[in-house]
């Protein structure tokens, strides 16, 4: 299938920490994921943000790979959570590639810097 029309139909390829599944996205899993990433209250607790994340994420993996222990699947989302957050925010058009590689310099700019001033 052509790459820009598989995209557009939700198929979502990962291939993060020897993991190759092919995902498709159902309707409104783009709207609650979105729901996670934009929730105010989310934003503002970082480790609750990725908790809800994760649940998302488990349960599209167990959807469309049903043949998977759940605790491996729970496994693989705990241990990938942020590259995976990171594909689907690019993959569902929140943001782009070059803006996260930019994102995660001003991170490690500010980690150094906490680190530097104790």
């Amino acid at each position: 299938m052509n790459d820009k029309l598989g995209k557009a139909l939700g198929l979502v390829h990962i291939d993060i920490g020897g993991a190759d599944l092919d995902l498709k996205l159902q309707v409104g899993d783009s709207r609650n994921f979105r729901r996670i990433v934009m929730n105010d209250s989310y934003r503002k607790d970082k480790p609750l943000m990725f908790e809800k994340f994760e649940e998302f994420m488990i349960k599209v993996i167990k959807r469309d790979h049903p043949d998977m222990a759940e605790e491996d699947i729970k496994a693989y989302v705990e241990f990938n959570c942020v590259k995976l957050f990171e594909d689907m925010m690019v993959h569902l058009g929140i943001t782009s590639e070059d803006d996260m590689k930019q994102a995660k310099k001003d991170t490690e700019k500010e980690l150094k810097k906490l680190i530097e001033d104790g």
